[in-house]
C-alpha cells in the first residue's frame, strides 16, 4: 500500500536517484489482463535524504524498503 492507494496492495517500484526515492503505483493490472487497457503507473510517494546520496534501495517485505546511505547508513522506510 502507498499513501495514496490504501484500499488493498498494488504493484510497486521504487526508484532511487541523488537523494530522493519516489514510488511508482501499477494501479490498473486487472484491466490490463482482462480488456487489453494501456497500463497505468502513477507516481506516488516519495523520501527525500537528507545525507550525501542513496547507493542501493531494496524492497524488504512488501511494504518495507531498505536503503543504504553513504555506504555505511541503513534506513527503513515504510511505504
Amino acid at each position: 500500500m502507498t499513501p495514496t492507494f490504501r484500499d488493498r496492495s498494488y504493484p510497486v517500484i521504487a526508484i532511487a536517484w541523488g537523494k530522493t526515492v519516489q514510488l511508482g503505483v501499477y494501479y490498473n493490472q486487472n484491466e490490463v489482463n482482462q480488456e487489453g487497457a494501456e497500463p497505468k503507473i502513477e507516481l506516488d510517494g516519495f523520501y527525500i535524504c537528507e545525507a550525501q546520496s542513496i547507493d542501493q534501495c531494496f524492497f524488504l517485505s512488501e511494504s518495507l524498503l531498505f536503503i543504504l546511505v553513504n555506504k555505511k547508513e541503513v534506513r527503513i522506510l515504510y511505504t
